[in-house]
């Protein structure tokens, strides 16, 4: 007599069968990732009994990859979570659903960032408004960007300036 398998098991035995058949994109993704990622889309499926995926799963599972290395696996697993919590989902969540939501998260991140960036940017106190009044060998007087400014530009951490010339004491000397 022959053993029942069990519908979920053998859905978890075709995506490792996949997996194991494929070669795409083993460069962008390291075995520990694949597997994590793997372990995701398997918690994702059980969440979703009444669904029968076995004839897409290996399309998913392959565009799930590509999300994974455009975003990051940790971005593609929160916004997974995302999607299982919402209320009133009922269908494994698509690709393209998860795709939005990823940007949508990446897009917060980098606000994130930049307002972040925004508000560690220091004047040095030498300057005005991120300028310093400067005279060259000539005794010419000029205008250039304080070093506070290009630092923040160029995304280096507030700290001591050096090399700015207050135009007060310039002036004074």
């Amino acid at each position: 007599m022959e053993e029942m398998q069990d519908p979920e098991d053998k859905l978890f035995a075709l995506v490792r069968r996949f997996t194991a058949q494929t070669e795409l994109s083993k460069a962008c993704m390291s075995q520990q990732q694949e597997q994590e990622l793997l372990l995701l889309l398997e918690q994702t499926i059980l969440r979703y009994p009444h669904q029968d995926l076995s004839r897409a799963i290996e399309g998913f599972y392959h565009d799930y990859r590509l999300l994974c290395e455009r975003f990051g696996l940790e971005t593609i697993r929160t916004a997974l979570l995302e999607l299982r919590l919402m209320p009133g989902k009922n269908f494994f969540p698509q690709p393209s659903e998860c795709a939005a939501i990823a940007e949508e998260i990446v897009k917060k991140r980098k606000s994130a960032e930049r307002e972040a960036r925004v508000r560690t940017y220091k004047q040095c106190g030498s300057c005005y408004s991120g300028w310093v009044r400067i005279i060259d060998a000539d005794g010419v007087s000029k205008v250039r960007k304080c070093q506070c400014t290009l630092n923040y530009e160029r995304g280096i951490a507030a700290s001591n300036v050096s090399n700015v010339v207050d135009f007060k004491t310039r002036a004074a000397g």
